[in-house]
């Protein structure tokens, strides 16, 4: 009996612990933007400090031009959904720049842009700089807009279509 207990009260541990593991797996991938109450607000911040900050490594702000910042993970389902809206905004014009939430190998984004077939720019991790703008990415994927002026629009949470994000670039 003392056995039996034993073995319902591990197997009991390891339920909850799995249960518990898939809860942050889950939460971590945003979904649909379509599961966003709030619309996107403007971040308070231009892109120039970026421009000084980060110009050896990625070009941040094209004046006239909007730029579209998004954050994804190999992992997550929704960022990969999303590459090919993101490829059509990509050859319309827009600058389209894909940041891994996660620090990765180069070798490891060079995969995951040919399996995806991502046609613009990727970074292995974000730069301090953009950091310290728009915060810690908690959600995947996460995409920033900034205008032709070099101000901030989002954040958008959740998979986004190239229609949801023409919307603010008119």
């Amino acid at each position: 009996m003392i056995m039996q207990n034993s073995l319902y009260q591990q197997t009991k541990i390891i339920t909850c612990t799995m249960f518990l593991c898939g809860l942050v797996c889950l939460s971590a991938c945003g979904g649909s933007s379509d599961d966003k109450n709030d619309a996107p607000q403007t971040v308070k911040a231009d892109s120039s400090t970026l421009i000084q900050q980060e110009s050896a490594s990625l070009d941040w702000h094209h004046p006239g031009q909007w730029v579209v910042v998004n954050y994804w993970a190999s992992w997550c389902g929704y960022c990969k959904h999303e590459v090919p809206e993101l490829n059509e905004l990509s050859a319309l014009g827009v600058k389209v720049i894909g940041i891994s939430a996660v620090p990765v190998k180069q070798a490891e984004l060079d995969t995951w842009r040919t399996s995806v077939h991502a046609n613009y720019p990727l970074l292995k991790s974000a730069p301090d700089s953009l950091t310290n703008v728009v915060g810690r990415v908690d959600r995947l994927p996460t995409t920033y807009i900034i205008d032709p002026n070099g101000k901030f629009i989002g954040p958008f949470v959740g998979s986004v279509t190239k229609a949801e994000l023409q919307r603010y670039m008119q």
